[in-house]
């Protein structure tokens, strides 16, 4: 009765140590649970020393339960119980039973193979297998040996095994066996983390930007014996990306290292949609080779989504991503403004200038005004880089017919950007406005204006500095007051200059999905009536002083055909046709004064009449058949009629004589150019070069 007793509280030892094993958890790989394992090993007995006087080869089984845990990868306990059958050679036999508690060291070599000692200690009771017993008694029991394990899968292994045994005053001898082993608790996890997970909040409206541009960051950390290889990470939000987007990470990371992950994201355009910042799960994979072995570790955190009117001011040109030039709402303003002012607009003066105007009186009529939010003022979110303002789209500012200043800067540059007109974001502390590009050359705006210091030179251009929040006011004294606001903080150091070209190609411009009805347009006959007094007020700011100051010099001695002409152009400079026609005439009605040839052939080519505008210009190629004006005037003209063979052939002549000049309108040339660029677009007016002496 007594050995039973014995045997049984040994399996219950056994099945206490199992129940009390964790159940494994986690995802991926990354539980920290422990490895419970119960073997089952028969085996051969070979007895050693005075054993080997006594007995025979014998045989017997034992069953096993081990435990290991992943922060001590390479040390196991365990608990068993055995039974061993060993004859004697007289006949008899002797039969033991044995409970042993011990511990044990792993070497893993490989994914599927590994080392491992053990040393074990309890105790025994031995017994006869005829009817005379030993005296019965519990004895100690000693055993260590090493085995080769081989895992067969997740969950079952094979281990040859080797063991020295010593039942003290009974036996000793040597046991070989093949144990199965089958793993009831998680198989210890890899030590491969991720940690420090940081996300930026991402606005939807820069959703093509995560493209190539990071979302935030996390930490792999491989605390593994042996080197990670073939790592590759990716970023999934399901429900705002198509697939898992490929971030950058080293390919191998060596035992105790860390690395950074960069994390992009391909989002879909549905996150536009997000009109309230959401919180959303994202997905964080890493797969890697560790020993031959594929794993895959996953974390999922969680990540906040902006709405697509949200963007903080970390950096000024983000801006850009709201001008959709390209929204139908914002072209169909464009346009209509177009079409109305073009029909009005003087012939000669720059294209985009007389557009800005246009574009402002529009707005003007159309009852914009400038309304700063109380809660989030451009003037307080601009000092706090991290903070989030709310931006309007183009379509939403037409429609409320109100904005704060970068409201109103977004809708400016997205009208005139329709209209092919370049623009650009101006910043000063605490305030935003914009420009827009003169059609002239720089040199030409410094030579021609009145106030070429009223201008901003910037990236090869004379921009126009408005200050859009002026939104009843005259086009004149937004750009007067821009014109301040660029000069005193440029002069401290404190303005910065965007052209939306250059901000698009890092932001790139959005639209705001769904359709809206086209936008409230004033009357043509307001429009027209605003637009010419604006245009009157212009012309004669600029030419008022400078007419008289020519018309002095023509009645005094001085006066003769250059000064004529110089007032000749002067007036269709400023549209007014008529007038420089009588200037240019009475020089011809004197000589025939090549400049006046030129400039009559212009005012021809602007009027649309390319028959009296070659005729004009035939008559300066024979006094001049090298003058680069003459033969820009003939190529003109014979490219507006259609006639590609002679148009060419002059401006080849132009390209050898005055190669800059040429360049200006290689449009002529089949090159495209500026000339060509303001057709597409519906310009108001054309581009020519007036002779001035």
């Amino acid at each position: 009765m007594r050995r039973v007793t014995v045997f049984m509280a040994l399996l219950c030892l056994a099945a206490v140590w199992a129940a009390a094993a964790p159940a494994p958890g986690g995802r991926g790989g990354e539980a920290e649970a422990p490895q419970f394992s119960i073997s089952m090993e028969p085996g051969v007995t070979i007895p050693l020393g005075n054993s080997a006087a006594y007995y025979t080869l014998g045989g017997g089984a034992a069953m096993r339960g081990e435990l290991s845990f992943p922060s001590l990868p390479f040390l196991f306990f365990s608990a068993g119980v055995s039974y061993g059958y060993s004859p004697l050679q007289y006949l008899r036999s002797i039969s033991t039973v044995t409970g042993t508690l011990g511990a044990g060291l792993k070497l893993d070599l490989t994914s599927w193979l590994a080392v491992r000692a053990f040393i074990d200690g309890g105790a025994y009771n031995g017994f006869m297998n005829d009817p005379v017993e030993l005296e019965a008694g519990i004895y100690p029991f000693l055993s260590t040996g090493a085995g080769l394990s081989i895992n067969l899968g997740p969950s079952f292994s094979l281990e040859l095994t080797a063991r020295y045994e010593n039942c003290f005053s009974l036996y000793q001898g040597i046991r070989g066996g093949l144990a199965a082993a089958i793993h009831l608790g998680a198989r210890r996890p890899p030590s491969v983390h991720i940690k420090d997970i940081r996300f930026d909040d991402v606005s939807s409206v820069f959703y093509k930007y995560y493209d190539d541009h990071t979302l935030g960051d996390a930490i792999l950390e491989n605390r593994e014996s042996a080197p990670l290889t073939n790592v590759k990470a990716r970023f999934l939000i399901k429900e705002y990306m198509d697939s898992p987007k490929e971030c950058e990470v080293a390919s191998t990371l060596k035992p105790g290292e860390s690395q950074r992950i960069a994390l992009y994201g391909l989002f879909k355009d549905k996150v536009l949609d997000i009109t309230e910042a959401t919180k959303v799960p994202a997905e964080i994979t890493v797969e890697y080779v560790l020993k031959d072995e594929k794993h895959i570790l996953t974390t999922i955190q969680t990540l906040r989504m902006l709405d697509r009117n949200a963007m903080s001011w970390d950096d000024d040109r983000r801006a850009a991503a709201f001008v959709t030039a390209k929204d139908p709402t914002v072209l169909g303003f464009a346009k209509n403004v177009l079409a109305t002012a073009g029909s009005r607009s003087p012939a000669g003066m720059d294209r985009n200038l007389l557009l800005g105007m246009a574009i402002h009186d529009a707005l003007a009529l159309q009852g914009m005004s400038y309304s700063p939010d109380p809660a989030r003022p451009y003037s307080e979110m601009s000092k706090n880089k991290q903070a989030v303002d709310f931006l309007q789209f183009p379509r939403q500012t037409l429609d409320y017919r109100a904005g704060d200043c970068d409201d109103l800067s977004i809708l400016n540059c997205a009208l005139l950007e329709s209209l092919n007109v370049a623009t650009a974001f101006i910043t000063v502390p605490g305030h935003i406005f914009m420009a827009f590009a003169l059609d002239m050359e720089p040199e030409e705006a410094r030579k021609t204006l009145l106030n070429p210091e009223d201008l901003i030179y910037k990236a090869g251009k004379a921009w126009v500095p408005v200050e859009i929040t002026l939104t009843k006011a005259d086009f004149l004294d937004a750009w007067v007051l821009g014109t301040k606001e660029w000069r005193e903080e440029s002069e401290k150091g404190q303005a910065a200059f965007y052209p939306l070209s250059e901000a698009w190609a890092a932001y790139e411009p959005v639209g705001l999905p769904g359709s809206a009805a086209p936008a409230k347009l004033p009357t043509d006959a307001a429009l027209l009536d605003r637009f010419q007094k604006d245009i009157g007020r212009f012309v004669d700011r600029e030419i008022a002083g400078r007419v008289t100051e020519l018309q002095n010099e023509i009645k005094s001695a001085k006066g003769g055909s250059k000064s004529l002409n110089k007032l000749g152009v002067l007036y269709a400079r400023y549209g007014q046709a008529g007038k420089a026609e009588q200037q240019f005439g009475a020089i011809l009605q004197k000589e025939e004064y090549l400049p006046a040839l030129v400039n009559l052939g212009n005012l021809a080519l602007l009027q649309g009449d390319q028959a009296k505008a070659i005729g004009y210009f035939g008559r300066g190629y024979r006094k001049d058949a090298a003058n680069p004006s003459i033969l820009l005037g003939l190529a003109i003209a014979y490219y507006q009629k259609g006639d590609s063979v002679q148009a060419v052939s002059y401006y080849n002549k132009l390209q050898g004589l005055a190669p800059d000049l040429a360049e200006r309108h290689a449009y002529l040339n089949g090159e495209g150019g500026s000339a060509s660029r303001a057709a597409q677009a519906g310009a108001p007016t054309g581009r020519v070069e007036w002779a001035e002496d």
